[in-house]
């Protein structure tokens, strides 16, 4: 057989090579579309959906996601790596989430990086403003946050731009006017709550004028329930800015009518319709607060109420506390203290509406009735307060019991006199239930047939108010609150008592910017025993803790010293507990102010002698000082029998001062002076310091004398007596010859005065010839 040709290779490399091509080529043959049948085909997925028809494909180059990197190596980032310009972006953002994070981030950029953000501070307060008005409750407590954390970083000095000042005011009003408008209390409540919190901690933010203005918003846009927070804005801003005006008055009444009706009053986010026993402790001394500070306000704006209002007079009143039954130790506390304020309050309110609310004069005496039965609830100094305002206003003018009334007022001031025990009340009582029989309900006119009884029930007034006073005095008057009324009696100028008591407990009234006219005895209804309350206070420095009301006390005695001279405290002042150097020095000034006679002469002699002996030597100093003005002060010009001299010598006269004071010197060298074995005190360790005290109080003293005798020496101008050289060397010489030898400082002393009087050569022989 011959040899067989394979074409089989060939044949299936041809093949593989024309499906190849068939395949390539099919990707872009056109499939015919069969009518009617493409929408009953079923494909597994839309992308093979897609893929079955590439002309429904838009071909293109899908690129990776590209990115720009800011390297923040140089840059102030926070924790997250963000600057402070990413962060003013995020708190754009739309979301929520996004713009709470920016607000925090702010928070830590400004904990970090202080001098960036003062620089962009403008920016920053901008951003932090916006969000406290925002929807978002989170939001607007991360911004209180922040602003928070701005003000205490960057103006805790106290110091603000007026540009910062209008944007933190604007943003506040802008939230002011978006809480009108809306039905969402929780955001009036957040509202109210950062105004609330710039006014206490931050209350110099809204300077430049813009804390009135902010008062003025607050005022114009009243909630409706009204709030506690609320009312607590318009309250600080009014005491901070001192701003008073009849819209500050009509809102306070609206306040108070809206609490004694019950209506209209909330704090909560879903008020409580509760009966009012059940209410919380919280939501009654909130409402008891409301009610106290409201008054202070009508107190504050009284200038700016109208006269004879009823509703103030209504509200005087029927406005009260009402207690929670079941409160507790604490809450019993804060009720208490609330309550003695409103008492004092309304009596204040009434004093001082008395004599301008004519018509209501009995109405508002209700008030002060009722302080006085209740006295004992209140401190001394507000009872002290309260008798300021009266004497006050009693002695500036001239009160005429005008007895119009109006019987619906009736039942409120018979409510405020049943726990009165006045001597005169039953006359006012019935002459109230009489009122209220005779003349109908709303009437304010005197019935006729009480025309005859008006004289007895207008002296009947005027005798409770004297016995009110009275009665509020013997309270107070064992306190030291007393002690400025006790200046106020002896005609001390009022304008005074700022420089004389100091910003204490007690005498705090006095600092309060309240002015005081000059008492001028018009009305007078205490009978005063000025050495009794005076000696009582000096027995009692040693009971209690004296250090506070000493010096105040030693003030008070001065300036009673300059007015009346003749009380028998003032020998009684040195017994007063731990006086002081600084104590003698107002010491020295109330006995210099006392008449020169022998019983002060003799009385400051025995005192600088006590002083010595304690060794209390500045004190001994400041006395003699005053024992020397008031020995050549004096003059006796009745002989020994008690009658008057008629041929008198002054130059006999100024001998025997002369030698009263140097027999009293003479007499501290013996007891105190170095004099070797008669007995000295001056055997301590600290001997030779002693010595020299007393050494320096006698030259201290034998220079006093020779300035007074020169000083009546010139006075008297008689050219018979000699030089004034002369005479000071002639009583230097028997003075020294009279204390003897026996002090054996008596040289040295001498030598230092001669030194400075005459000049160093003009030392006399016979101080240098005698032996020592």
């Amino acid at each position: 057989m011959g040899n067989k040709i394979n074409f089989l290779p060939k044949i299936s490399n041809k093949m593989a090579k024309n499906k190849k091509k068939a395949a390539k080529s099919s990707d872009f043959k056109e499939v015919k579309s069969r009518l009617g049948k493409a929408h009953l085909r079923k494909y597994k997925s839309s992308d093979e959906k897609l893929l079955s028809n590439l002309k429904n494909l838009k071909k293109s180059v899908k690129l990776l996601p590209q990115s720009i990197t800011v390297k923040k190596d140089s840059l102030n980032v926070t924790s997250r790596r963000l600057t402070f310009q990413e962060l003013v972006a995020k708190s754009r953002h739309t979301s929520e989430n996004v713009r709470n994070h920016a607000l925090m981030g702010f928070i830590e950029f400004i904990r970090r990086y202080q001098d960036e953000a003062r620089e962009n501070l403008y920016g920053l307060l901008q951003v932090c403003c916006g969000m406290l008005v925002s929807e978002y409750p989170r939001l607007r407590d991360s911004s209180k946050n922040l602003l928070v954390s701005i003000l205490t970083t960057f103006c805790s000095d106290g110091k603000i731009s007026e540009k910062l000042s209008e944007v933190i005011y604007l943003h506040l009003v802008q939230g002011l006017m978006a809480s009108k408008s809306s039905d969402n209390l929780e955001y009036n409540d957040d509202i109210n709550t950062i105004i609330g919190l710039i006014i206490d901690k931050f209350h110099y933010t809204l300077s430049f004028g813009y804390d009135v203005k902010l008062l003025n918003v607050l005022l114009e846009k009243q909630p409706s329930p009204i709030s506690y927070k609320h009312f607590n804005c318009v309250y600080s801003l009014s005491k901070l800015t001192e701003f008073h005006s009849k819209s500050i008055v009509s809102y306070t009444i609206n306040v108070l009518y809206n609490i004694i009706n019950s209506e209209n009053w909330s704090d909560e986010t879903s008020p409580s319709t509760k009966a009012e026993c059940n209410r919380t402790e919280i939501e009654c001394l909130t409402t008891s607060s409301v009610v106290v500070k409201s008054f202070k306000l009508l107190v504050l704006n009284k200038d700016f109420l109208e006269k004879n209002d009823y509703k103030v007079v209504y509200l005087l009143l029927s406005a009260d506390l009402q207690e929670f039954e079941h409160m507790t130790q604490k809450g019993k506390e804060t009720f208490e203290k609330l309550f003695s304020e409103l008492i004092l309050l309304k009596a204040q309110l009434s004093i001082n509406l008395l004599f301008e609310f004519d018509k209501h004069r009995i109405a508002l005496l209700a008030p002060l009735i009722h302080l006085e039965s209740v006295f004992t609830r209140l401190k001394p100094q507000e009872i002290v307060y309260i008798l300021f305002l009266l004497f006050d206003n009693f002695n500036v003018r001239d009160l005429d019991w005008d007895l119009k009334l109006k019987s619906e007022f009736i039942p409120n001031i018979l409510n405020f006199l049943q726990d009165s025990k006045l001597t005169q009340l039953d006359s006012l009582k019935s002459y109230l239930h009489q009122f209220k029989l005779n003349s109908g309900n709303f009437t304010e006119k005197i019935p006729q047939s009480f025309d005859g009884a008006t004289e007895e029930i207008k002296c009947t007034l005027t005798k409770m108010v004297s016995e009110i006073v009275n009665n509020l005095f013997k309270y107070v008057e064992s306190s030291p609150s007393v002690w400025p009324l006790l200046l106020y009696f002896k005609g001390i100028s009022p304008s005074l008592f700022t420089q004389i008591f100091p910003k204490s407990t007690h005498w705090n009234f006095l600092h309060q910017g309240t002015v005081f006219s000059v008492f001028n005895g018009r009305f007078q209804q205490i009978p005063l025993d000025f050495d009794h309350l005076i000696s009582n206070f000096i027995a009692d420095s040693h009971n209690t803790n004296p250090h506070d009301y000493v010096n105040v006390l030693l003030e008070v005695c001065l300036y009673m010293s300059k007015v009346e001279r003749g009380y028998e405290f003032y020998y009684k002042l040195t017994d007063l507990a731990c006086l002081t150097e600084e104590n003698y020095a107002n010491l020295a000034r109330i006995y210099l102010n006392l008449n020169s006679n022998e019983r002060i002469i003799g009385f400051l002699s025995d005192h600088v002698l006590k002083l010595l002996k304690e060794q209390r030597y500045g004190m001994a100093k400041k006395m003699l000082e005053v024992l020397v003005y008031h020995v050549f002060n004096y003059t006796n010009r009745l002989d020994e029998f008690g009658r008057i001299i008629i041929q008198f010598d002054p130059q006999n006269d100024l001998l025997e001062k002369v030698n009263s004071f140097t027999t009293f010197l003479s007499k501290i060298i013996y007891e105190f002076g170095n004099n070797g074995d008669n007995g000295s005190v001056v055997t301590t360790q600290d001997k030779e310091e002693d010595r020299n005290e007393i050494n320096d109080i006698l030259e201290f003293g034998i220079k006093m004398l020779i300035d007074k005798y020169l000083l009546t020496l010139n006075k008297m101008e008689d050219d018979g007596l000699g030089g004034n050289s002369e005479l000071v060397e002639k009583l230097l010489k028997d003075f020294y010859e009279k204390i003897g030898s026996n002090f054996k400082d008596r040289e040295v002393i001498f030598k230092k005065i001669f030194t400075e009087y005459f000049g160093k050569d003009s030392i006399p022989n016979w101080l240098t010839s005698l032996p020592n």
